[in-house]
């Protein structure tokens, strides 16, 4: 169905999910793809700043650190959890003042739940079963595959951004609008779907980069 279609079966009482049901490019938008389930923003957040806290200067390419290129790939993205929000701008204050993000500063911050997220943060995230010594499997650090772990971090992010986005988008049909709202809402929805795909096929690539 073309947008115009699209446009004309909405103005004559035509739902979403009935688009989305028909046959056109938007019956793939279903609820469950489209909401990230509770916490999934908080988790993603948690893991850029949990990368920047412990890996901040450590290079991935000749002169760009870590730090550089997170802060570099989220631009003016905002965070939506307050606490990682916070330690995020404390991160980037601190690469401002010529300084690397480093924990054993940041842990002497004056609120308590800064302090208590950071001594979370920074605890050995694995613990590795005594198997693998035994078997002699080699497993590979977490830096070993630091920029697998950062690509993973902020495409991860990125999609459940573009999910939400898409949410609000199809909750907004449900609502009377003008032709002109209507349609650029179905083409935001058909551009978002496409860049949502093309994260899901980038998380894919990033994962198996890191198998």
């Amino acid at each position: 169905m073309s947008p115009e279609e699209e446009t004309e079966a909405l103005m004559y009482g035509a739902s979403p999910e009935d688009l989305m049901g028909g046959g056109g490019d938007l019956q793939t938008l279903t609820r469950e793809e489209l909401e990230p389930i509770p916490d999934v923003q908080e988790q993603c957040e948690r893991e850029v700043v949990r990368l920047l806290l412990l890996y901040s200067a450590q290079p991935l390419a000749p002169e760009v650190s870590v730090a550089q290129y997170l802060f570099g790939q989220l631009d003016d993205t905002p965070f939506k959890t307050g606490i990682y929000a916070d330690l995020l701008h404390l991160c980037r204050e601190e690469l401002t003042q010529g300084r690397w993000p480093e924990i054993r500063t940041l842990i002497q911050h004056s609120r308590s739940d800064i302090r208590a997220l950071i001594a979370e943060l920074a605890t050995e995230r694995y613990e590795l079963s005594p198997n693998w010594t035994t078997h002699q499997i080699h497993v590979p650090r977490e830096l070993d595959l630091i920029q697998v772990a950062c690509d993973n971090a902020i495409l991860r992010l990125n999609k459940v951004n573009v999910e939400r986005e898409l949410s609000a988008r199809l909750e907004a049909l449900r609502h009377p609008l003008d032709d002109a709202t209507m349609m650029e809402h179905l083409q935001t929805i058909r551009a978002l779907k496409q860049m949502d795909n093309e994260l899901a096929r980038l998380l894919g690539t990033v994962l198996s980069r890191g198998a």
